[in-house]
């Protein structure tokens, strides 16, 4: 079992005065006490990065990617790496990779945006430009709950999503997060009420309605699914009453 990793709020803050040999020097502890901390591994690839020790950095990532294969923002550190390094190309093949894993990446969609200007790509550019302004428009809470939730932090995020929704209880982009955050943990229930709520304050939301859409062929595969057990589970035990009681 992994040892406490050393405060993460003194790495932040250290990385946010530009304080990378501090920083390093908590997180070299960290992987000391669990080589495969992944917030650790991560924290030291941006600090590498901000040093110009590409190699550092990229070690950091490749592990760290060998761990979470799926973790968007670690492709979008190692575009960022590419980045620097003057990988145009190889930046922008990480930068969608970061934005299909995890599609609230905004700094991901920002840089794609430019990249895509540059190389005078107007349909890249205007998708880019599209998912900008429809992050921008979230409140930051709700941008931070979509990042956790792309990466696969559910308990947090719908933690998280039940306190804004507490003091916003009408807002649809939210209930639309915690109806996902639902049908993921298998509430299928749930998942359509708070969504059909949405449906009805806020019904020109194409995004809502198809959400909605899904969850009710959702439900409906999964009521025919238990027909299905439902039907033959009865015609088993006419045939095998006896042993199935003995179960």
């Amino acid at each position: 079992m992994s040892k406490k990793p050393f405060n993460l709020e003194t790495i932040h803050k250290a990385i946010k005065e530009y304080r990378f040999d501090d920083a390093l020097k908590f997180i070299k502890k960290n992987l000391k006490k669990d080589a495969d901390h992944m917030d650790s591994l991560y924290l030291a690839a941006v600090c590498s990065r901000y040093k110009k020790n590409f190699e550092d950095a990229e070690n950091y990532l490749r592990k760290l990617l060998s761990i979470a294969p799926d973790m968007g923002r670690a492709y979008q550190e190692l575009a960022h790496l590419n980045r620097d390094k003057g990988n145009k190309l190889q930046a922008i093949g990480y930068y969608r990779q970061a934005t299909e894993h995890n599609p609230a990446l905004l700094a991901s969609w920002n840089e794609l945006y430019k990249l895509a200007v540059e190389s005078k790509n107007r349909g890249s550019a205007r998708h880019a430009k599209e998912k900008i302004e429809q992050l921008k428009s979230l409140p930051n809470i709700l941008l931070h709950i979509n990042q956790i939730l792309n990466e696969g932090n559910i308990k947090e995020a719908e933690k998280k999503c039940r306190e804004f929704l507490k003091v916003n209880p009408t807002n649809t982009h939210a209930m639309s997060l915690l109806a996902e955050i639902a049908s993921r943990l298998g509430h299928l229930n749930d998942s359509e009420f708070l969504l059909e709520s949405a449906v009805k304050l806020n019904p020109d939301d194409s995004e809502i309605r198809k959400k909605y859409l899904l969850i009710l062929r959702k439900r409906q595969n999964s009521l025919r699914l238990w027909s299905k057990l439902i039907f033959w589970f009865n015609k088993i035990l006419k045939i095998y009453p006896f042993r199935l009681r003995k179960l």
